[in-house]
């Protein structure tokens, strides 16, 4: 349950914080740069305790991947990425670490819209 609380508060304070901003934008946000740096850096740690987590539990299954170990930890990210994976036939491991970039990237997309939506609609 833990595992699926951070995730969400990892966008909701931002999300706080952006309609009590009354400074400039910063890329179209309702944040300064600290605000999106520190978002950008809360979910690489977010994303690399939940690799670590899941390398320290993993086994032999198939079904087993990161993807499918995390899509309730970080959905954000994993659930596009598997959406992508199944769309287009990608030749990247869902249990190697190179699956960490995109999920990531991805994660920072998806947070960046859900911010720009709502901070067009704070106007």
């Amino acid at each position: 349950m833990v595992y699926f609380i951070i995730p969400n508060l990892i966008i909701i304070i931002p999300i706080i914080y952006l309609f009590k901003y009354k400074g400039d934008k910063f890329l179209g946000l309702n944040l300064n740069k600290k605000w999106f740096y520190g978002l950008l850096l809360v979910e690489f740690l977010w994303l690399v305790f939940l690799w670590f987590n899941y390398q320290s539990i993993i086994d032999a299954s198939a079904a087993n991947d990161f993807l499918w170990y995390n899509q309730f930890n970080y959905y954000r990210g994993v659930l596009p990425v598997a959406v992508l994976m199944n769309i287009k036939d990608f030749s990247i491991n869902a249990s190697s670490a190179l699956i960490l970039l995109p999920v990531y990237i991805i994660a920072i997309v998806v947070d960046y819209i859900l911010l720009r939506l709502l901070s067009y609609f704070k106007k």
